[in-house]
């Protein structure tokens, strides 16, 4: 099971590399990774995730240091809402999670 998953995510991770070659997707590679982490970071990466973001960022030939300033940036981002929440609903608010599923993932 472990080696057909390992080929899908190769050839997903291909096909990005072919795609990103296109017109002005070539621009987009590391906008591709931040909003995989973001996609995947709201209930902690898990194993897979990470393994699968790094994957395609080593197709993407992103340096493992640019793939952790997308990581802190994100992460950033994430404890920013957290103020931004405890500051303007300070009792909470229905319509929002609570304040602990925004932290995510860290290293």
């Amino acid at each position: 099971m472990q080696k057909g998953r390992d080929q899908g995510l190769d050839e997903g991770a291909n096909e990005i590399k072919e795609l990103l070659t296109l017109g002005t997707l070539k621009y987009t590679s590391r906008q591709i990774v931040y909003d995989a982490i973001r996609a995947a970071s709201p209930d902690g990466l898990d194993e897979k995730e990470e393994a699968a973001i790094r994957k395609v960022t080593g197709v993407l030939e992103i340096s493992d240091e640019e793939l952790e300033k997308i990581l802190r940036l994100v992460k950033k981002e994430d404890e920013l809402r957290e103020e931004r929440t405890k500051l303007l609903f300070p009792h909470g608010h229905p319509c929002l999670p609570q304040l602990e599923s925004f932290v995510w993932w860290v290293r």
